[in-house]
């Protein structure tokens, strides 16, 4: 991770979570879309239609917005992980580069110190 042996690949691997965050956040622009989209055509049908058709009609969009609000949930959770994860990682990355310098710090680390 920022060795000699593997140059770069923290860098490779950030832009992957970037990348992977930003999918799932456009994702979920789309769905908040299309779930403000179904609540509109729900709420104008309650408002304008009178009928057992249009209770039909809406018992059904509800199931559908329920369905949307359960997968909205576990994206909203997956999303959270990633982002969780991605700032672990992050401070590890950081933590691994200090501990790395203060063994060897330029003839002052602890390496250093312990050889004389």
């Amino acid at each position: 991770m920022g060795d000699s042996s593997t140059p770069g690949l923290f860098n490779r691997q950030q832009v992957d979570v970037d990348k992977a965050r930003a999918a799932l956040e456009n994702h979920v622009a789309t769905m908040a879309r299309a779930g403000a989209t179904v609540s509109a055509i729900h709420d104008d049908v309650r408002m304008a239609y009178v009928a057992d058709s249009s209770s039909i009609f809406s018992s059904k969009l509800q199931q559908w917005m329920q369905a949307y609000n359960d997968v909205k949930g576990k994206v909203d959770a997956l999303h959270a992980s990633l982002v969780a994860a991605d700032s672990i990682h992050n401070t590890s990355e950081m933590d691994a580069s200090q501990y790395a310098s203060a063994w060897d710090g330029g003839g002052s680390g602890y390496y250093q110190a312990l050889s004389g």
